[in-house]
Parts: C-alpha cells; structure tokens; sequence
C-alpha cells in the first residue's frame, strides 16, 4: 500500500512539471500577450479589430514602420492621445503577436 502512494505521488510530481514546462509564457505574466502594448490594444482597439484583421493574408502593413504608421493613425483618429512611447508599445505588440516584421 505504501509503495503505490508513493508511485502515486511521483506520477502526480512528474504530471505538474510536465505541465509547467509546457505552460505558455502568459501564465507566468511574461510573453507577448502581457505588458503595456497588450494592454493599451485590449482596452482601446478591440472594440472594432477582431485578431482576423491581423492575419489575414493581405495586410495594410507590411513593415514595422508601416505597422507604427497605422497604430499612430488610429490612436489619432480615436482621439487616444497615446505619446510615441505608447504608439511604440502597441506597434510592437501588434508586431511580435501576429506581424514579426
């Protein structure tokens, strides 16, 4: 009996690792989908750009600087009133989440 709760225990141990080692980064409060861009983008942009807009195979952007083109664009348009160190925040957001330009 003593044996198999600790064959029980080891499996159970082994189980949790193997599962936090394939977690995403995001469930530890790191990786692409946290932070201030993601943020900014979650709470201003989302009303009206489903993640379609940003994969579909014929983009507006095909740049970096095109992608921070649009964001500054937008953020004028919304009247946000973002600085440049937020316009850069969701550009590279937007960037490392679905353009990798």
């Amino acid at each position: 009996m003593h044996t198999s709760k600790v064959h029980l225990t080891a499996a159970l141990i082994a189980a949790v690792a193997t599962l936090a080692a394939c977690a995403p980064a995001t469930a530890t409060g790191g990786g692409v989908d946290s932070g201030p861009g993601a943020d900014l983008y979650e709470n201003h942009c989302l009303e009206c750009h489903e993640s379609t807009v940003h994969v579909r195979e014929r983009h507006a952007a095909r740049t970096f600087e095109e992608v921070q083109t649009w964001v500054r664009r937008w953020a004028q348009y919304r009247e946000l009133d973002w600085n440049e160190d937020e316009i850069r925040a969701v550009s590279t957001y937007l960037n490392e989440r679905y353009y990798r330009y």
